[in-house]
């Protein structure tokens, strides 16, 4: 319902049929590039985030990849102590954060 709303209120911008077709268009590309793209594979829950190009997790769960260039960052909180939970690219000896 919210969706017919959105696309009416789009078409009511829109003032000429080519521009309309053309977001069509650009719509149906989109949805398509979408269900091609796969979701994370995380196991302890259905992480609905879509994965890295070439990797089966997510950028929040491809630290669980042993084989991804990925390792955890090394940057450390002043304010707690604690490490930095994002990904940073191995192999170079710069840390990132």
């Amino acid at each position: 319902m919210q969706m017919q709303d959105r696309s009416m209120k789009l078409k009511s911008h829109l003032s000429t049929q080519a521009e309309i077709d053309t977001a069509a268009a650009l719509r149906a590309e989109l949805e398509i590039e979408l269900q091609n793209k796969k979701q994370c594979s995380c196991q302890p829950y259905e992480c609905t985030q879509l994965t890295l190009d070439g990797y089966k997790f997510c950028l929040k769960h491809i630290l669980q990849d042993k084989n991804s260039p990925f390792k955890q960052c090394s940057f450390v909180y002043t304010n707690n102590g604690k490490r930095c939970q994002l990904p940073a690219p191995r192999g170079d000896k710069k840390d990132y954060g």
